[in-house]
């Protein structure tokens, strides 16, 4: 009954780290603790290595969700050249460039050493947009039967198929010259890009030979941000919805028997919306592509935490 801007430490898997939010809220929340079990969701998964935002819906909150999973999210990345490893990131089984396998390495570091910020910054611009991508084969896509990750852990690496994804801002931060070389960048991204694939494929673009991530942080899920970690967990309230959605106000007929029925009568033009109460309770939501009712919620979503309060700063999930 709630929506929820949370930030997931490095370490635990995002699972995990809903596991221990669950108790933590029945902790600070009365009204959450009478739940046997929660429902929690969130809209896209973070690697363990990975850190930031974790848009989360609890019980009724969780039909809040579909709506929100195109999001596109925005990363905080620093990548590692001249270093690499089987999973694209700093945990995983280190890889250094032979002179076999990808000659001229370390002039090619050296060259990056002297190229001013213009040159880091143009080779993102020139990123920017729709691209192919495959993804990594530690990922948790699916190929025969199994998560890539899963195949990876028996030794077996899979071939994913490329699929299509967008690179739709990205801005130079800062280097750190030496051997390897680090670079400070910040891009946001379709849903579903993965990040350790630019680490491989900027990585062999830049060196010859791919790079690996040592951090990699998601500030914000579409407008839902959180720039500074923080123990806090804040709940979502209309105010915030708003600023992602376009709203529907009904009437109090209309409001109910959507609730008791899932009836609507279509509105011409209307394709996606949060459908409204004359209260301005959340009743259902449309559909983008045909203006249908998508989830209708049985209650109201939202108000089971005050929207923008901050909870549990005392503990870290």
């Amino acid at each position: 009954m709630a929506l929820l801007k949370v930030w997931k430490p490095r370490g635990p898997t995002s699972h995990f780290f809903l596991r221990g939010l669950e108790t933590n809220l029945k902790e600070s929340s009365p009204e959450l603790a009478a739940h046997k079990r929660l429902s929690l969701g969130h809209t896209g998964t973070l690697d363990p290595f990975a850190e930031g935002v974790l848009v989360v819906g609890v019980n009724e909150g969780t039909k809040l969700l579909t709506p929100l999973m195109g999001l596109p999210k925005t990363y905080e990345v620093t990548l590692e050249l001249g270093v690499s490893s089987d999973s694209f990131d700093d945990t995983g089984v280190e890889a250094r460039p032979s002179v076999t396998d990808a000659p001229g390495v370390e002039e090619k570091l050296a060259a990056l050493v002297l190229q001013p910020a213009s040159f880091f910054a143009k080779f993102l611009e020139q990123k920017l947009g729709h691209f192919m991508q495959t993804p990594p084969p530690q990922s948790a896509r699916r190929v025969d039967g199994k998560r890539a990750y899963e195949w990876a852990h028996k030794g077996v690496m899979k071939e994913l198929p490329a699929k299509e994804m967008e690179l739709l801002r990205a801005r130079h931060l800062t280097t750190v010259p030496g051997t390897p070389f680090f670079w400070n960048f910040e891009v946001t991204v379709s849903t579903g890009t993965y990040i350790r694939s630019f680490a491989r494929d900027w990585g062999v673009e830049l060196t010859g030979f791919p790079g690996r991530l040592t951090r990699l942080v998601r500030r914000a899920v579409g407008p839902f941000e959180m720039l500074d970690e923080s123990p806090s967990v804040v709940a979502l309230g209309m105010k915030d919805l708003k600023a992602q959605f376009d709203t529907l106000t009904v009437s109090e007929f209309e409001a109910v028997s959507l609730r008791k029925h899932g009836r609507f009568v279509p509105v011409p033009g209307v394709k996606a919306a949060l459908v409204l109460s004359p209260l301005g309770e959340p009743v259902a939501w449309l559909q983008p592509e045909t203006g249908a009712v998508g989830r209708v919620f049985n209650n109201d979503p939202l108000p089971s935490l005050i929207a923008g309060q901050e909870l549990i700063r005392e503990k870290r999930i």
